[in-house]
Order: structure tokens, then C-alpha cells, then sequence
């Protein structure tokens, strides 16, 4: 068994991954193992961070899969269930190795799965740009805008530029203006 330790994000994920398919491991001979983003002396976003045994730079292997499946795998990394790793390298390994029109096949049980948790990801995503509205707060002289919302999954990052391109500013002259 390979144990693959790495940044549990997508972007952390898929150079892991890469690694991984480059070294020619099958998806039953890994485990994947996520570093808590508190674990000491390790930058909180490096993609290299892996098992450190390839040869070859992350740079020089490049694997073809569909637009479709990187898009479904950004939002299923945000999902909160522990298999979720293993079962994108499964998808990813069969879509490299002779299945590339395996998201097409959705009585796939691993690719219901997939599209099970992507659907659950986006609705998360949609509950939360649906919801959640900011109200002023005092705050010493000014107003602090705050909001609550508890998601089921980790989308908060991936919502983040939504809410920052949608919030309204005080600006000198005291009049509202919209962030750029």
C-alpha cells in the first residue's frame, strides 16, 4: 500500500494524484491521508506536498480527462465525506486508463457517487448565494457587516468571490459604493 499525504484541496489533491498516476499506482493500492491544515512546519497551500518519491516534476506529466470531470472534482473536494479522494483517483485512473467515457455511464455506481456529492456541493453553493444576507453591526464608529450560515460541506472558499464582488462599501464621502 502507497500512503499519499497531502492538503485536503482540490489543487493539493490533484498534484498528489498526478503524482500518483505518473508512478503508475492503482486507485486499491492507495490510501489517501489528509494533512490538518494546523500541522506544524507544512505551508498551508504548497501542492507539492505528496509522498516526494517521483522523479519527474509534476510539471512534465499531463494526463487528458475531460473538462466535465476537473469541473465535478473542484466541487466533490468540497464535500465533506473522507472517501471522496479515493473515489475521484478511481474515476481519475479509469478515465486515463481506457474509460474516457466513463461520466457518461450513470448507472456507474462510482460515477453516481461522484455525481451524488457534486449535486450536494452545488446545493450547499446555491443555499448559501441564496440566503445568506449581511447586516450592519456597529462596531466603535463604524458598521461591521456579518452574516451567519453553517454549510454542510467546504464551500466557503469556493463562495468567497461571489459574496466579495457583491458587497457594498461605505466610501469617504459616506455614500454606498460596490467593491471592485
Amino acid at each position: 500500500m502507497e500512503q499519499i499525504t497531502f492538503v485536503p484541496t482540490f489543487s493539493g489533491w490533484q498534484a498528489a494524484a498526478r503524482r500518483a498516476l505518473a508512478q503508475h499506482h492503482l486507485p486499491e493500492q492507495i490510501v489517501w491521508e489528509e494533512l490538518g491544515r494546523e500541522e506544524p512546519g507544512l505551508p498551508l497551500f504548497d501542492e507539492s506536498i505528496g509522498n516526494g518519491r517521483s522523479s519527474r516534476p509534476v510539471n512534465e506529466t499531463r494526463f487528458r480527462v475531460p473538462r466535465a470531470f476537473v469541473e465535478m472534482a473542484e466541487r466533490v473536494a468540497c464535500h465533506r465525506d473522507p472517501r471522496r479522494w479515493a473515489l475521484l483517483y478511481r474515476a481519475l485512473w479509469r478515465l486515463t486508463h481506457g474509460e474516457s467515457q466513463l461520466l457518461e455511464m450513470v448507472v456507474d455506481s462510482e460515477v453516481n457517487e461522484l455525481m451524488r456529492m457534486d449535486k450536494a456541493v452545488r446545493h450547499d453553493l446555491h443555499k448559501m448565494r441564496a440566503f445568506v444576507r449581511f447586516r450592519a453591526v456597529p462596531h466603535g464608529s463604524e458598521a461591521w457587516y456579518v452574516a451567519w450560515f453553517e454549510p454542510e460541506h467546504n464551500i466557503v472558499e469556493k463562495n468567497a468571490s461571489f459574496f466579495r464582488d457583491r458587497c457594498w462599501f461605505h466610501d469617504s464621502t459616506g455614500g454606498l459604493r460596490q467593491s471592485t
